[in-house]
């Protein structure tokens, strides 16, 4: 005892240290190999990640002749607004009684003045004339 004593540690904890050395170790030595596995990882995802971005420029340069893809859209859309042209439309009746057309008002009050005017004045003329026949030969029977 008296040399375990000049080290300081007896002979229980020199062994108990070595256990906690080892163990330390080979933690150190599984996170070494942990982090040689992720450096080879991402080494391995910076070379994807180059040979794709050189694609992407070597791809860029390259040029596409759009112009026939730009005839069959819009011929496609000339298509379209045929068929859509051509589709039957759905009827719609609608009943109004308008004192004033919605639309064109010049026009409708040209026909009512210059037209429908007339026929009422020459109507009620006509109405006019009728009664007057009328009153006439009625006057006229009576002085026989």
């Amino acid at each position: 005892m008296t040399m375990e004593k000049k080290n300081g540690m007896s002979k229980s904890e020199k062994e108990t240290l070595e256990l906690v050395l080892q163990a330390y170790m080979q933690e150190q030595a599984d996170n070494t190999q942990a982090i040689q596995d992720m450096v080879t990882a991402v080494n391995g995802l910076t070379d994807r990640i180059a040979d794709v971005s050189n694609l992407v420029k070597e791809s860029s340069l390259v040029r596409l002749d759009t112009a026939p893809l730009k005839v069959a859209l819009q011929k496609g859309i000339l298509d379209l607004k045929v068929a859509l042209a051509r589709r039957p439309q759905p009827l719609v009746r609608k009943f109004q009684l308008l004192l004033f057309q919605e639309q064109d008002a010049r026009l409708f009050y040209k026909i009512v003045f210059g037209r429908w005017l007339i026929w009422l004045s020459v109507m009620l003329l006509q109405n006019n004339v009728y009664k007057w026949g009328v009153h006439y030969t009625d006057v006229r029977s009576q002085i026989r």
